[in-house]
């Protein structure tokens, strides 16, 4: 303790002296307090330093300068497998680098490590373990100095093998998405020519639609100009035809009434025969100008009760009827339709009256309206036990003018079921006739939208 009573470390040194007395003792005091704080600050700094390198991730070595490692830190045995003691009684390079993974030799000579000059960063290498596995490395190294003289070098090196493992999944997978986006721009590629294929067919296409669409317009207007001139034609054929017949008809009434004490029997005949061919001709002309008023008729859409409308054109056909044609209806109830109101009355109108006149040879006729089933679709019918027909002929049923039976069995101009297929494509629809000879014939018709109540 000093006199001012601070404490310092001091290193006593004593002599002893004989003097005349016979002996003499000295003590040498040396203040060394400066030389112990260092050495506790060299203490504090290697026991830092040993508590970085043995708990640091990287593997730490240091050898002098022919190559001997003189340190090494647990990183280094944990990945090595050696001990420093181990290790320590021959070059680095002869225990972890001595060999190629593929078994070539790796002289000493061409080692980075024990030849390395300056500081290397980021240099990959392949070690070997204490095993003999190898694994792949990244080393920093650094020379050692002391006093300007190189003295050994300090390697730091990383096992890289989890990241090589990974870099080549990242390269597989790279890979496979490089072949991936290949495949799916190669496949893009054919879709854009097949769109671009598609687009010019689409142009072509529009170009011919556009050229449709003139030449329909041009026909719509050629139609239109033909309906204006059939409608002149059909008022010229029923104020030009009909005049005449009302005259032919209106003078041979006045000879039968008026110079009926003149005429024989056969004069009058040949007048009543001349009345019936003018009504006739009138009936076929008035028929005709119905068949061609449809083409041009505007179609209005509605709701019917076509089993009412049937109940009616019934009562009306019986009213009519010469005395011994009975008649039994069956109408099934509840039928309607979406269609005109005015042309399928005319439909119905023409098929119960062609049912009528085709069973006036039956005692006991029956006429039957309804709704059934034929491929799954339901459609309407109109059946009757009449006359029937040969079915080889049902092609020509629905044509102008065509009559299976001859006109003195039964009366007809021909045109109604000609008007009634013209109707029903109108709507479209279809329409059809099954018969067998004297069996009767059922007449088929299909609309859009058909429904019962």
């Amino acid at each position: 303790m000093k006199k001012d009573g601070t404490q310092f470390y001091a290193q006593l040194e004593s002599e002893i002296e004989f003097d005349q007395n016979g002996h003499q003792c000295r003590i040498i005091i040396t203040d060394i307090t400066i030389q112990k704080r260092g050495e506790e600050s060299l203490r504090q700094q290697f026991h830092i330093n040993k508590t970085i390198t043995d708990n640091a991730a990287s593997c730490l070595f240091m050898m002098d300068k022919q190559g001997y490692p003189t340190f090494m830190n647990p990183a280094a045995e944990a990945v090595t497998g050696y001990t420093l003691d181990q290790i320590c009684a021959m070059p680095l390079h002869d225990s972890i680098h001595h060999h190629h993974p593929d078994g070539r030799p790796y002289p000493k000579c061409n080692c980075p490590i024990d030849n390395a000059e300056a500081e290397m960063k980021g240099y990959e290498d392949i070690f070997i373990r204490r095993d003999g596995t190898f694994f792949p490395v990244i080393c920093y190294i650094a020379p050692l100095e002391e006093k300007g003289k190189d003295v050994g070098c300090v390697l730091e090196f990383h096992d890289v093998t989890e990241q090589k493992k990974v870099e080549r999944e990242l390269l597989k997978h790279k890979e496979q998405l490089e072949t991936l986006v290949d495949e799916r721009t190669k496949a893009l590629e054919e879709k854009v020519l097949k769109l671009n294929k598609s687009e010019k067919a689409l142009l072509y296409m529009l170009e011919d639609m556009k050229y449709v669409s003139k030449k329909l317009k041009q026909r719509s207007a050629e139609l239109e100009a033909s309906n204006e001139e059939l409608n002149t034609f059909s008022y010229s054929v029923s104020h030009d035809l009909q005049a005449p017949l009302r005259g032919i008809d209106g003078f041979s009434k006045i000879l039968i009434t008026e110079y009926a004490d003149v005429l024989d029997e056969q004069g009058k005949s040949h007048l009543q025969r001349i009345r019936k061919a003018t009504m006739k001709m009138s009936h076929l002309i008035n028929d005709l100008l119905s068949f061609s008023r449809i083409s041009s008729y505007k179609t209005r859409y509605e709701s019917l009760d076509l089993s009412q409308k049937v109940g009616s054109i019934a009562i009306e056909l019986k009213e009519a009827s010469e005395a011994g044609h009975r008649v039994d209806f069956i109408i099934q109830e509840g039928v309607v339709a979406y269609g005109d109101n005015k042309l399928l009355n005319i439909v119905l109108d023409n098929l119960l009256q062609n049912a009528w006149k085709f069973t006036a040879k039956k005692p006991r006729a029956k006429i039957e309206f309804g709704v059934t089933h034929v491929n799954g679709e339901e459609v309407y019918f109109i059946r009757d036990n009449g006359v029937g027909f040969d079915m080889k002929y049902a092609g020509k049923l629905f044509g102008t003018f065509q009559r299976l039976h001859s006109e003195k069995e039964y009366m007809g101009t021909g045109i109604g079921l000609a008007t009634v297929r013209r109707i029903i494509n109108r709507h479209g629809g279809q329409v059809w006739a099954e018969g067998q000879e004297e069996k009767g014939a059922i007449f088929y018709f299909k609309l859009p939208g058909i429904k019962k109540k």
